[in-house]
């Protein structure tokens, strides 16, 4: 449930900056990168990507979509259903966080929660 809404205000993001396709915009170098870490996935190909500055431009704003239906901009039903996805993914972090034994992980997530 939690993917599928989060499809759809990705959707909701792409209509937003007048794009029909997922990083259509970026350079192919860029979206050679997503691809190998998609393929075959690494922590050193997961620091290439997040240190990708046209990447990291695209993602945050995705974060700031996040941010203005957090404070309205589609309706209260939005932010009711973009609450939900962001417990779902602290609950998936914290378990994530007791798997990889990360106790600061884990102390933010209760914090948060």
């Amino acid at each position: 449930m939690a993917e599928a809404l989060e499809r759809l205000l990705f959707k909701e993001f792409l209509a937003d900056i007048n794009h029909n396709e997922v990083f259509s915009d970026i350079p192919q170098e860029s979206k050679d990168l997503l691809k190998n870490m998609a393929e075959s996935p690494s922590n050193q190909r997961e620091m290439k990507v997040l240190n990708d500055d046209r990447i990291a431009s695209y993602m945050e704003k995705y974060r700031y979509c996040r941010q203005d239906v957090e404070k309205g901009k589609l309706g209260k039903t939005a932010q009711l259903w973009l609450s939900y996805i962001n417990h779902v993914w602290l609950v998936l972090t914290l378990i994530q966080s007791i798997k990889r034994n990360d106790f600061a992980a884990y102390c933010h997530c209760l914090f948060k929660m």
